[in-house]
């Protein structure tokens, strides 16, 4: 608590934080954001490059591009798409050492060192902070816990019978999920819901964010390894949240595949599971799709209420 305001506890935050999906391993630094060695040189090693440290995977980025162009509640309230540089320093911290306030450089939008006015860098690490807590909420708390469970548990009525081994696995891991989410909907993502009331972003800016989570969402990026692979940090020292969740990830991994090897002996078992590949059909409804107006109607529907209400309100067929 007494470190809030350091440079190191910023960091860690990115590692361990509420939010700790963010950070990627930075091995060139994007024409958007122009930092350059005579910026940073006082923040790194003596005698080493910035290209340097590129090349030897001690540079880390942050990039809140998902936020540009959102609309906000008013013009008395302010949303920004930070990027943010990091550094991993001789004592394993990861240290901010770059900030930029938007995606688009220039002389309105400076980028912020942690050797400028002191007020001016904690601003700029607040505003990175700000932008992180929507993001948070609305992507990986709301669509990536909440919104695509639901996707799961209605495949879930919808395909399997009650006697299915596959229904018994995950019955327990989805019970009150379309509850909790009803109650979501109404207080929370709703256009005077809290969101709205707490931050700068209104209705229209909550679906715009989860409309372009929505582009990105893969059968891989559902994936704990795979994710911790795709942002190259798989080697980052004290990454608790890596270290613990691939310990879950295995004891999941391990149960999983224990009862579900008791009931399929092969591939060719589970493709003649009818009920298997209908709830498959159903959970995969709208991921990694190229059509942007099927994968919107996709977002409203989820917004609105899920399967199968939600198709039905956002105008998409029942199949």
């Amino acid at each position: 608590m007494q470190d809030w305001s350091k440079d190191y506890m910023f960091g860690y935050q990115f590692l361990n934080g509420c939010n700790p999906v963010m950070i990627r391993k930075c091995m060139t630094i994007p024409d958007k954001f122009p930092v350059t060695h005579e910026m940073v040189k006082s923040f790194l090693k003596k005698g080493v490059t910035l290209q340097e440290e590129l090349e030897a995977g001690n540079i880390y980025i942050v990039d809140y591009e998902i936020l540009e162009g959102v609309p906000t509640s008013s013009d008395q309230l302010y949303l920004t798409a930070p990027i943010c540089l990091l550094y991993k320093n001789r004592l394993d911290q990861i240290v901010p050492i770059a900030i930029q306030l938007s995606q688009n450089p220039g002389e309105k939008s400076p980028i912020f060192l942690p050797s400028d006015n002191e007020c001016d860098w904690m601003l700029a690490k607040m505003w990175v902070k700000s932008a992180d807590f929507i993001v948070h909420q609305l992507v990986t708390h709301l669509l990536k816990t909440h919104l695509i469970s639901e996707v799961f548990e209605m495949a879930v009525y919808r395909q399997l019978s009650a006697v299915h081994p596959v229904y018994k696995l995950l019955k327990p891991h989805v019970r009150f999920t379309i509850a909790i989410n009803a109650l979501a909907r109404e207080n929370l993502i709703s256009e005077n819901g809290i969101i709205s009331k707490i931050s700068s972003i209104n209705g229209d800016g909550i679906t715009k964010v989860i409309q372009s989570a929505m582009k990105t969402l893969t059968y891989e990026s559902l994936c704990f390894p795979e994710t911790i692979e795709a942002r190259g940090m798989e080697d980052v020292p004290k990454y608790y949240y890596r270290d613990d969740g691939m310990m879950i990830w295995d004891a999941i991994h391990d149960f999983v595949s224990a009862v579900v090897e008791i009931y399929y002996e092969s591939d060719e078992t589970v493709q003649r599971d009818v009920e298997i590949q209908g709830f498959v059909q159903d959970v995969s409804f709208g991921m990694n799709t190229s059509d942007s107006e099927y994968r919107f109607n996709l977002t409203k529907a989820i917004c609105m209420g899920g399967f199968p209400t939600g198709v039905q309100a956002a105008g998409l067929p029942n199949d």
